[in-house]
Order: structure tokens, then C-alpha cells, then sequence
């Protein structure tokens, strides 16, 4: 039955990549007379010891051995075990790099304006006229004007190396852009040949399988045991990454079980829809035999219709005969 099930379901235990598996580590047990029961101070040990590992066996979870690479997100589809991962290119932003150092003297009109396209969205701004101190403070001027330009619909950074610029999108991936594409102060803050790089998708392998890259997140494909699990590949070096280990937690099995038992096709629906019938049979029945009750108590009552006009008839027929039979010859009456 029902209860069984739920009885077996938490009793096996869950590859959650730690030293916890079972839910009777934790203090949780099944009694005698079925029912949870709880050890309150073993819980409180694990909570004290490793509250990471109680939530890895509840929820979806994934455990990785590099700290660059770290578990996003899963689909229905994928299955729980531990995964290689390989990573085969890192993911970058688009960015603009400037050729030599930057002037730090603007002036109003003269070289103070740069128009640039920043992942897809067009933006120009004007620079204050000023001797800037240090290359810090215009980069620190060039990035407050382009905050001001994207208004939350984006975001840049502009930082410097030796005083030379570099303008990149916020953003990692080939979705990235930040190309400076005119403006009158392009070639002193940027020299005559800024080079302008497109963002790139990190790629590589989850499970010895290519992986869908975009941006950071590194996708297992499509059919594979990993379909559907994502990880954040925040940088490293290429080649083997160790493994991801993926489980799905005792909340996910008890959801996925109850979704089988609730669902269209489940054993709750079947029953409900048997005793339903059941039911319905049971009415129907009803129905059939007070229609039948109705036709007896018709043909009772015609039966009784008739026997009483039958009756009336032979009381007349008896009357009729005792007045001819009083009218004979002979008849005592006639003495």
C-alpha cells in the first residue's frame, strides 16, 4: 500500500556527495506502529556538525571538488551520479582595449565624447572637462557616466592598466559586447588602434559528453544522464575539473512519489475512480429497482382495479339472479 511505499521510499538512502545519506543519520525513523519519529538531539548533533549536508538531503544538490566550478540549476531530467567535468574554453566578456595610454586632460568639445554599443544597446556620453589626476579617476569618470547612460538596462566596466583603458560589458558570453564606435575623444582616450574583442561562451564536457555553453553555465546535453544540469565555470584552467556529484534529496523523491500517486494515472486516482463507480453502479441499481418498484405497484393497483369492477359485477349478476330466482313458479316467495 500506500504506506509501504513511503516506508521504503525513506528508508533508502540518497548519494548526496557527503557523509550524510539516510534520513536515521539525522534522527528521523519510521515506529512501530508506522509512524515518523524523532531523535531530537541526534538532529541537533547533525545541525551543529553539518547543516550544509542535512539540506543536501532534502533538496536538489550539487557537490564539486573545484571551487571555480560550482552547481546552478537541474531539470527534471537529470539523473543523479556524480559527473567528470571538462572544460575546454573559458567564457569572456566583450570588451575594447585600448593601444597606449589615455590622456588625462579633457577638454569640452575636443576630445570629451565617446559613442560606444554595449551588449546591443547604443549609448554616447560626454566626459567633465577636467586635468584628471590620475588615470583612476577618469576610468572612475567613464564608468559613472556609462551607468548613468545604461540606466539598469546593462551595466560596463572600465578599469586600466598602465593607463591604458579597458571598456568590457558586465556580462561573460557571446551575448557580451562593448565596442567604442566613434565619439571625439575615441582616439586620445583609446590611442588610434583600441582593439575590440567579442565575448565567447565557455564550452567543455560534462560526463564525456559536449555540453551547451552560454555565457558562465555549462549545460549537460540533451539525452545524457547530466541533461539539464547546469554549472557555473567562474574561471580556472582548462581540462579535467574533477566531478559534480548531483542528487535530488528526499523532498524530490517524496514530490516526484506523491506525483505519481496523486497524478491522472495514479493508485489514489484509480481507487477514487473505482469506489466512484462504484457508487455510480450503486445508484444506478437504486434507480432501476425503484422504476421496477413503480411498474409492480402499476400492475398491483390494475390487478386490484380489476378484481374490484370483476367483483362489482358479480354482486349485480347475484342480485339479478336471486330476484329472477324469487320470481319462479313455486318460488316461496310466490306461496
Amino acid at each position: 500500500g500506500i504506506q509501504t511505499q513511503m516506508r521504503n521510499l525513506l528508508n533508502t538512502s540518497v548519494d548526496s556527495g557527503g557523509a550524510l545519506t539516510t534520513l536515521s543519520q539525522i534522527g528521523v525513523s519510521f515506529g512501530s506502529d508506522g509512524t515518523l519519529s524523532l531523535d531530537a538531539a541526534k538532529l541537533g548533533t547533525a545541525i551543529d556538525t553539518n547543516f550544509d549536508g542535512i539540506a543536501a538531503l532534502f533538496a536538489k544538490a550539487g557537490k564539486t571538488g573545484d571551487s571555480l566550478v560550482s552547481y546552478s540549476t537541474s531539470t527534471n531530467k537529470t539523473q543523479p551520479g556524480s559527473y567528470a567535468v571538462s572544460v575546454s574554453q573559458l567564457a569572456t566578456r566583450g570588451s575594447t582595449l585600448g593601444s597606449q595610454a589615455a590622456e588625462l586632460t579633457i577638454a569640452a568639445g575636443v576630445n570629451d565624447q565617446l559613442d560606444l554599443t554595449l551588449d546591443g544597446k547604443v549609448v554616447s556620453i560626454t566626459l567633465g572637462a577636467a586635468a584628471y589626476a590620475s588615470a583612476d579617476a577618469l576610468a572612475a569618470e567613464i564608468q559613472s557616466k556609462l551607468n548613468g547612460a545604461l540606466a539598469g538596462s546593462g551595466s560596463a566596466r572600465v578599469s586600466h592598466s598602465g593607463g591604458v583603458l579597458s571598456i568590457a560589458s558586465a556580462r561573460y558570453g557571446s551575448a557580451s559586447q562593448a565596442a567604442v564606435t566613434g565619439g571625439n575623444g575615441m582616439a586620445s582616450l583609446l590611442g588610434a588602434l583600441p582593439v575590440t574583442s567579442a565575448g565567447v561562451d565557455v564550452a567543455g564536457t560534462i560526463n564525456g559528453v559536449a555540453a551547451s555553453g552560454n555565457g558562465q553555465t555549462l549545460t549537460g546535453a540533451a539525452g545524457n544522464a547530466s541533461e539539464g544540469l547546469a554549472l557555473r565555470i567562474a574561471g580556472g584552467t582548462l581540462g579535467a575539473r574533477g566531478n559534480v556529484t548531483f542528487s535530488e534529496g528526499y523532498a524530490h523523491l517524496i514530490g516526484q512519489y506523491l506525483g505519481t500517486v496523486l497524478g491522472d494515472d495514479g493508485s489514489l486516482k484509480t481507487r477514487t475512480n473505482g469506489l466512484d463507480n462504484s457508487i455510480k453502479n450503486l445508484n444506478q441499481r437504486q434507480e432501476q429497482f425503484q422504476a421496477r418498484l413503480v411498474q409492480i405497484e402499476k400492475r398491483y393497483r390494475a390487478q386490484f382495479s380489476a378484481l374490484d369492477a370483476m367483483l362489482s359485477n358479480m354482486n349485480l349478476t347475484s342480485n339479478f339472479l336471486t330476484q329472477q330466482l324469487a320470481n319462479l313458479p313455486g318460488s316461496s316467495q310466490n306461496r
